[in-house]
């Protein structure tokens, strides 16, 4: 879930909460120290004696090493072309996904509103000289 979605959904649970009479400190109760953590804790510590891989940290999101190969194959393949110059749904939506793709793969930016209100001005394309070698480079200032 998007952080934002996780956030709303939160609120709802606690507006349920209250309706039963159910204390619960939003910034206490998600950081180990409230009652509503307490409960979950046990929760989880009773599906870890069953299973130990749960909550561990096992098939969560990794880095893909090999994604750059794989959005090469399906550009070879016909299915994204993030290259087109059709106007067309499909070639913008291509689009789209090749800039949040690269945003998230090189400039480690998060879907929220790191990519969601990402500007061109926060983007520059620079040059650094040093020993007679020059490297140019991509910059993305997070605001």
């Amino acid at each position: 879930m998007q952080p934002s979605t996780w956030e709303t959904l939160m609120k709802y649970s606690f507006a349920v909460f209250r309706r039963k009479n159910i204390c619960y400190n939003y910034a206490t109760d998600f950081n180990g120290d409230g009652e509503f953590h307490a409960v979950l804790k046990s929760q989880w510590d009773a599906q870890m004696k069953q299973d130990e891989t749960f909550a561990s940290g096992v098939g969560t999101a990794m880095f893909d090493w090999d994604g750059d190969l794989k959005i090469r194959e399906c550009y070879r393949e016909g299915k994204f072309n993030p290259f087109s110059l059709e106007i067309s749904k499909q070639a913008y939506n291509d689009r789209l996904k090749y800039a949040i793709w690269c945003l998230g793969r090189y400039f480690l930016c998060r879907g929220r509103k790191e990519i969601a209100f990402c500007m061109w001005g926060q983007v520059r394309f620079c040059e650094l000289s040093a020993d007679g070698v020059t490297e140019k480079y991509v910059e993305v200032n997070h605001l």
